[in-house]
Order: C-alpha cells, then sequence, then structure tokens
C-alpha cells in the first residue's frame, strides 16, 4: 500500500534534492549506494542509504519530522493505534 500526501515539500526543496542525486550521479561519488536497472520496461538509477551522506544532512531534518507526521496519522487511518515504526535508512530513485 502506497500513502500519498500531496504538496507536502515546496518545489524549492524538491529541486534541491533532485540536484543532490544527479550531482552524486554525475560526479561518481555515490559510495556503494549505487544502482542502475535498465530494461525493456524501466531505466531507474536509485542511491540508497541517503543518510549516510554528511551532505543529505539538511534534507533529513526536513523531511524526517513530515515523514513522522504523516506516518502518525496514516497508522490513525487504519486505526492501528500508535504503533511503532522506524525509518532505517533513505533511497532515493529515479525512473524514467
Amino acid at each position: 500500500m502506497i500513502y500519498e500526501e500531496k504538496n507536502t515539500l515546496d518545489k524549492e526543496f524538491c529541486n534541491d534534492m533532485i540536484s543532490w542525486f544527479e550531482n552524486k550521479i554525475i560526479s561518481g561519488k555515490t559510495g556503494d549506494s549505487f544502482a542502475n536497472v535498465s530494461n525493456e520496461f524501466r531505466n531507474d538509477s536509485s542511491i540508497s542509504g541517503c543518510n549516510g551522506f554528511g551532505s543529505f544532512r539538511s534534507f533529513y531534518h526536513k523531511i524526517n519530522p513530515i515523514i513522522d507526521k504523516h506516518v502518525k496519522n496514516y497508522l490513525k487511518e487504519l486505526k492501528a493505534g500508535q504503533g511503532y515504526y522506524n525509518i532505517t535508512g533513505w533511497k532515493l530513485q529515479k525512473s524514467e
């Protein structure tokens, strides 16, 4: 199941995060966290473990409280009470 909340992040923030991602890919500074999937159906590039990069820290500090708020709202919708969850990492993916 996918939870979606439109207009949660402003356009400037999203553009900054996209630029961060693309600069990592272009520069090759993705560490062991880079994956590229290309076949007849899709072409994806991704970086997992984004929170391991110091340069991702500003994004993390803005996104984490937003995700926390929306996870709690989603758990309420499901009537799952407070529930427990743990975000163990971040993955950014570009799909063409």
